[in-house]
């Protein structure tokens, strides 16, 4: 069983990942090494919260008979979104000129962590108490094939 819920520590990591956001930029736009290592290691916290947090909670929200189908989407979005980062980031150097100076740099990675922001938001909008095994529920296979 889980120790804590995990909506609150996914609010919780949603604060780190903020804090981390505006370390990376901060750091980026000093042109600071030794604070750059430092929100790394925040980042690592977060993703360490998250991650587990929302897997968890994403596992107990399918229903049994859905979880091939729905891991399958869920792997293809996570995989889309791994793919968008640096996607933008080469179409952000070309319309900067392409010359990958420091500043080029700086402005491409503060993007980076300004889309990070609402997407951290998001997870406090998550809860516990709306999973499909919190409730007790047990879907037999092909019950929810209309989804």
């Amino acid at each position: 069983a889980d120790a804590h819920r995990r909506d609150a520590l996914l609010k919780a990591a949603s604060v780190v990942g903020i804090g981390a956001a505006a370390l990376t930029s901060i750091a980026t736009m000093r042109r600071s090494l030794s604070l750059l290592g430092v929100s790394l290691a925040v980042w690592g916290l977060f993703w360490g919260m998250a991650e587990t947090s929302v897997s968890a909670l994403f596992a107990d929200s399918v229903r049994d008979g859905d979880r091939a189908r729905v891991f399958t989407k869920r792997y293809v979005t996570v995989k889309g979104g791994t793919l968008a980062g640096p996607a933008v980031a080469a179409a952000m150097f070309a319309v900067l000129g392409n010359s990958w100076t420091v500043e080029d740099c700086a402005v491409v990675v503060v993007a980076g962590q300004a889309v990070m922001v609402p997407a951290c938001m998001l997870l406090c909008w998550f809860d516990d108490d709306e999973a499909v095994h919190h409730h007790g529920h047990h879907v037999e296979e092909g019950e929810n094939e209309g989804d």
